[in-house]
């Protein structure tokens, strides 16, 4: 699934959509901004709550890049290098 709108949160819809799999063990929220940038840190929480409301337990995980000052890295080299550790981490290919 993928979020593009964070506000007006999309709650009625996400609980819509996660309530279709009732085997649901884990969410991974995948984006290419460093883990204190981008929506991590206005999401992980509200994904535990929705998940509760839903009755379920459900393990919430983060792939991209590290924490970091600067949004991106400076380096194409190492910047291509994140990327295909982002989609690893994101879709375990």
């Amino acid at each position: 699934m993928r979020i593009e709108q964070l506000y007006p949160y999309p709650e009625a819809r996400l609980t819509e959509i996660l309530r279709q799999y009732s085997n649901l063990q884990q969410l991974i929220w995948a984006q290419e901004e460093p883990e204190n940038q981008g929506a991590w840190l206005f999401m992980v929480l509200r994904l535990y709550k929705l998940m509760a409301k839903l009755g379920k337990t459900v393990d919430v995980q983060y792939a991209g890049r590290e924490t970091a000052a600067a949004p991106a890295c400076g380096s194409p080299y190492l910047h291509a290098k994140q990327q295909a550790e982002l989609v690893q981490q994101a879709l375990g290919l």
